[in-house]
């Protein structure tokens, strides 16, 4: 659900493709295209569309950078895991 594989590749400048689901609205914002489930035409269309827009891999990458640095990423999950452990 969280979309940590689509952070991890838009970071990388991917340029993401993705259902309307979750909490990948929030991870991809405008940064992306998104299709709807088990569209099959919907997402062969959108992967060319991605494929041909260079400035949205740019786009892709700097909402990352500006929104979902490792640091604020970090910080709940070490706080999560502290408080399994009772710390």
């Amino acid at each position: 659900g969280f979309g940590i594989a689509n952070i991890e590749a838009m970071s990388c400048g991917c340029i993401p493709v993705a259902t309307n689901t979750t909490a990948l609205p929030e991870v991809v914002g405008d940064a992306g295209l998104f299709v709807p489930f088990n569209d099959v035409a919907a997402t062969t269309e959108a992967i060319k569309t991605a494929l041909r827009s260079p400035e949205l891999a740019m786009k892709a990458r700097a909402r990352i950078v500006e929104y979902f640095t490792p640091e604020t990423r970090e910080r709940p999950f070490l706080a999560e895991i502290r408080a399994l452990l009772g710390e």
